[in-house]
């Protein structure tokens, strides 16, 4: 109950922001998981054009849309991995005008196998998806939509 009335405390922005946040978290979950990437990335395309024609609202911080990030991660069902968290945070920060970098990375684990994981930065900085050790990665090419 505590978090529905600080949810509706929020400026009118943040409550919009947040709430387009949590449906491309969604929408990316389900995306990688039911679709190929080239299918998923025609549809991000669509859905980053459709949130930047209907913003209409006053500009936001890089805190702001982490924030809401971040938020909407802790809330979804399911803790979203890091390449949806990534991928929703790459859309929402083009949304407000921020172009960052997604990056991939992979690593050999001790048993042979390989672990990959994603995060965005800006202006070399890493905005989502730092809490893992990201000099043990190889990055990949940037991926940029």
């Amino acid at each position: 109950m505590k978090q529905v009335v600080k949810l509706l405390r929020l400026p009118n922005k943040e409550k919009w922001l947040l709430g387009q946040t949590y449906i491309v978290l969604g929408s990316s979950r389900l995306g990688l998981r039911y679709l190929s990437f080239q299918r998923l990335h025609h549809l991000i395309d669509k859905l980053s054009n459709r949130l930047i024609q209907a913003k209409g609202i006053s500009e936001l911080t890089l805190e702001q849309i982490i924030s809401a990030v971040e938020t909407s991660t802790y809330y979804m069902p399911g803790q979203p991995q890091c390449l949806s968290r990534a991928i929703t945070a790459k859309i929402i920060l083009a949304v407000y005008g921020y172009h960052c970098n997604l990056k991939l990375g992979v690593t050999k684990t001790p048993m042979s196998s390989l672990e990959a994981h994603a995060w965005i930065e800006y202006e070399g900085n890493v905005l989502i998806g730092g809490g893992q050790e990201l000099n043990r990665f190889v990055s990949l090419p940037s991926i940029d939509y």
